[in-house]
């Protein structure tokens, strides 16, 4: 958030998209949304 990342959601359980699915949606510095997730 110190370089200016945005979160849109915070990091938790996504079920509706499939058991397991962790992630966290974020905006970066030039307006980019980025997703970063981990299937569990």
């Amino acid at each position: 958030m110190a370089a200016g990342v945005e979160v849109l959601h915070e990091p938790r359980e996504w079920p509706e998209y499939h058991p397991g699915y962790y992630a966290v949606f974020l905006r970066d510095p030039d307006g980019h949304n980025v997703e970063a997730v981990h299937h569990g």
